[in-house]
């Protein structure tokens, strides 16, 4: 049985659910380049989780113990840094940048078939679980039954091959540390303000303690969202996510993740620098 403690990080969880758009795809062979880029961000749903993050990060701002000056100037920077359509449209371009059109298409053609339909539609209408929902799930769900253990075994091949925790830590760990980063520098006097060591140091204690409380429940998530789908449309996932297309795919977004993310950390420090002067 899972265990009941679970926590709650508001709009961003609704990213673990990998969100798939569930509305009819395309034929993959008729699609042009400017197309098949539309579909894959629309796949992805990176947008919304981009979007996101500057929801989480304003509210962050909201909660911090700072002065109205303050407050302003943390608007300011972490605004200019991850607010606005700055992360989405820096995401688009990186994947038309590292758009493959053979590798695209496969994956609209795997999203079209009907295991693919079917893991569209329960991964939307599943994406905004309740805590109450998961923990009711945890009690019953018996991960070591014989007619779970299978299910379990391809939904955490599921979780691997969509770095869905990588992501998921990924974005927590960029909201956290950069409002750290940010609050520190307006209220930490010069001769007491961190040095880039110390502060690589603690946001990596932050990216440890996210991986370890997110990781069972990312798990629980994923189980909760595919606990009524046919075992044979779980192993068709999983076999897509192996092949070159679907590798392709998760490894692509992962890494245009990633750059994207440190390019708004790196608009953050410029502007921190700047202001320190």
């Amino acid at each position: 049985m899972y265990s009941s403690r679970f926590i709650y990080f508001g709009a961003v969880v609704a990213f673990l659910a990998l969100l798939w758009i569930s509305q009819p795809l395309l034929n993959a062979q008729q699609l042009s380049e400017e197309s098949l880029h539309h579909r894959i961000m629309e796949a992805s749903g990176f947008e919304h989780a981009l979007s996101d993050i500057w929801l989480s990060i304003e509210q962050s701002i909201g909660q911090t113990n700072v002065s109205p000056s303050q407050r302003a100037t943390l608007n300011e920077w972490l605004g200019g840094a991850f607010g606005g359509e700055g992360l989405t449209e820096n995401f688009k371009e990186r994947l038309r940048e590292h758009l493959d059109l053979h590798l695209g298409a496969e994956v609209i053609r795997f999203l079209d078939s009907d295991p693919g339909r079917i893991i569209l539609e329960t991964e939307a209408a599943q994406v905004h679980a309740t805590e109450d929902e998961l923990f009711d799930f945890s009690q019953s769900f018996e991960p070591g039954s014989r007619q779970n253990r299978r299910r379990v075994e391809l939904t955490r091949q599921i979780l691997d091959g969509t770095r869905t925790l990588d992501n998921t830590v990924i974005i927590l760990h960029s909201i956290y540390s950069n409002v750290m980063r940010a609050v520190h520098s307006v209220q930490a006097p010069e001769d007491r303000r961190m040095s880039e060591e110390d502060f690589a140091y603690t946001s990596g204690l932050i990216r440890t303690q996210l991986e370890n409380q997110m990781s069972e429940y990312v798990m629980l998530n994923m189980l909760y969202t595919y606990r009524d789908i046919d075992i044979s449309y779980l192993e068709s996932y999983a076999a897509y996510l192996s092949s070159p297309a679907g590798l392709w795919y998760t490894e692509t977004l992962h890494n245009i993740l990633q750059n994207v993310l440190v390019d708004s950390e790196n608009r953050l420090k410029a502007a921190i620098d700047q202001y320190n002067g």
